[in-house]
């Protein structure tokens, strides 16, 4: 009886986890203007069973730069915190937000 439960238990969590296909869909590109390159990518994954998103970004190889690249994935709800705080932020103030997942600095230029 045990085997055919562990059996049935494997069949299934085999058979759900396959079925949970994640489509990463690109919301915005864009690429900084800086002496040191950036490109900064925001996506969407979805799957059956939840939606996430990813900011990606890299920079360019220079004599005077090392290019690097990291990835920071938010849950939905981080997301969401991350854009109401983005809408509340004062850019004639110099200040920082901070919240757990991410620091949002406003520098004048």
């Amino acid at each position: 009886m045990k085997t055919i439960l562990f059996s049935l238990s494997i069949l299934v969590s085999t058979t759900l986890f396959s079925q949970n296909k994640k489509i990463t869909e690109e919301i915005i590109n864009f690429k900084t203007m800086d002496q040191n390159k950036k490109n900064i990518v925001f996506s969407k994954i979805s799957s059956e069973l939840n939606i996430s998103f990813v900011i990606t970004a890299n920079n360019g190889n220079s004599k005077d730069y090392t290019n690097c690249e990291w990835k920071s994935f938010l849950s939905y709800n981080a997301m969401v915190s991350f854009v109401e705080q983005l809408s509340v932020v004062d850019i004639k103030k110099e200040k920082v937000i901070k919240y757990n997942n991410f620091v949002i600095k406003v520098k004048k230029t």
